[in-house]
């Protein structure tokens, strides 16, 4: 599923824009700012998956390094 993210300059411009979607018929929904945030760390996460960079480090590597 794709979306796009729409951050209106006030309430008026926000209220045409539940308006206009209502009418063209398009699915649409407010997000309050812990919601937004949720969205960026689940992109963020995402994007770290695909780029295969995650890596995990051992308990043995993490104990060596604490006794050293």
């Amino acid at each position: 599923m794709n979306g796009i993210l729409i951050e209106p300059k006030d309430q008026e411009e926000m209220q045409f824009m539940h308006e206009l979607l209502d009418k063209i018929g398009i699915k649409h929904s407010a997000l309050d700012i812990e919601e937004l945030e949720d969205l960026a760390l689940g992109m963020m996460m995402l994007e770290d998956d695909a780029s295969g960079a995650s890596e995990f480090v051992s308990e043995e590597e993490v104990l060596k390094l604490l006794r050293s």
